[in-house]
């Protein structure tokens, strides 16, 4: 019967100053040993990842895993990586050139039970004015629920500004369509508020389809425009 024998660091080492005499590597980064007697050994390494064994092997439950089944794909060292990892949030991207799916792109926020108050934007835009110093001003962004909110980037600018087409700008542009609508649903899709143009640069609000009567601020001695619709309210400044 064969004897095991265990041998201790020491041991070894001395066992292999016993068999070689020197060791380098070789510009292919291989481990060349010398024998006693001149004859080298050359020790191989791995040259490809797929030559490392167990590579499936989930040995190593203290890691998050990155499809996220376990853990967040982040640590709290790290920060606002973490907080941007959160379970809440899932994307999904499509681009579909035959229009067999409805969007291209889509972000689902899924309830994970925390607090909604710790949870992160969506999406930011900041205005850093590296002429004028300060900080980055946050001036459009989409909030932990993915609604739209905006501020002005400086004193004199609009953070939401839509501009109309008409037939003067686009022949293929139909004026009656509303420049901003508010509906009451995606179902019915009724009208609730509207701002539709009706020509002569003027825009009329509607509410359930019902216009509004211009109103027109003049001073005390400014003069009607030619152009100024029938029923329109003109209130003059003292």
């Amino acid at each position: 019967m064969a004897t095991a024998v265990v041998l201790d660091k020491d041991a070894v080492l001395a066992l292999i100053a016993d068999m070689f005499v020197g060791a380098v590597i070789n510009g292919s980064g291989q481990l060349v040993l010398t024998k006693q007697d001149t004859t080298t050994i050359t020790v191989g390494y791995v040259q490809d990842h797929s030559q490392l064994i167990h590579l499936s092997a989930d040995d190593h439950p203290q890691y998050a895993l990155a499809d996220g089944t376990r853990g967040d794909f982040a640590t709290v060292a790290q920060g606002t990586l973490a907080d941007d990892a959160r379970p809440n949030t899932q994307a999904a991207i499509s681009f579909n050139g035959d229009g067999s799916t409805a969007w291209v792109e889509r972000t689902t926020i899924v309830n994970d039970g925390t607090a909604s108050s710790g949870w992160v934007n969506r999406e930011e835009f900041y205005y850093d004015n590296t002429v004028g110093g300060g900080a980055p001003k946050l001036t459009s962004f989409k909030n932990e629920f993915g609604e739209y909110r905006g501020v002005p980037a400086k004193h004199n600018t609009v953070p939401w500004r839509l501009f109309e087409r008409n037939a003067s700008s686009d022949t293929a542009h139909d004026a009656s369509v509303p420049m901003l609508e508010i509906m009451d649903d995606r179902g019915t899709r009724t009208s609730l508020w509207s701002l539709v143009n009706v020509g002569n640069g003027y825009y009329q609000n509607q509410v359930k389809d019902v216009p509004f009567n211009y109103v027109l601020v003049l001073a005390a001695a400014a003069s009607v425009p030619s152009n100024t619709p029938n029923d329109t309210l003109i209130v003059r400044l003292p």
